[in-house]
């Protein structure tokens, strides 16, 4: 089983996992700014969070941007909506400034 990975030119996109398969979700991120991706919900029996980490960017300056790295583990057969939105801790799920989803069928 091979991993797989996402970025924003997936979103919107359907796949489908095998109980045990990693999912990897890529997005820019620049967390100086305050705005971070987040997940409102997740099913957990469908879909584990495994790892959470920020890549700045090799060529970044001090407070520059890079990557948010997620890594998921499909358990389950199920289905969900994997959703996210770039958005500051503070403020409420209407003031995101992005947002990505992709449909996961763990089958």
């Amino acid at each position: 089983m091979s991993d797989i990975t996402l970025t924003k030119a997936d979103n919107g996109k359907t796949l489908t996992l095998k109980p045990g398969q990693t999912l990897i979700l890529r997005l820019a991120e620049n967390p100086t700014t305050g705005y971070r991706w987040s997940i409102p919900s997740l099913n957990t029996q469908v879909l584990q969070l495994t790892d959470d980490r920020f890549e700045s960017s090799s060529s970044a300056a001090i407070g520059g941007g890079g990557q948010r790295v997620l890594t998921f583990q499909a358990q389950q057969p199920g289905q969900i909506s994997l959703s996210l939105k770039s958005k500051r801790e503070w403020e409420d799920q209407a003031a995101a400034l992005e947002s990505f989803s992709v449909m996961i069928q763990v089958a």
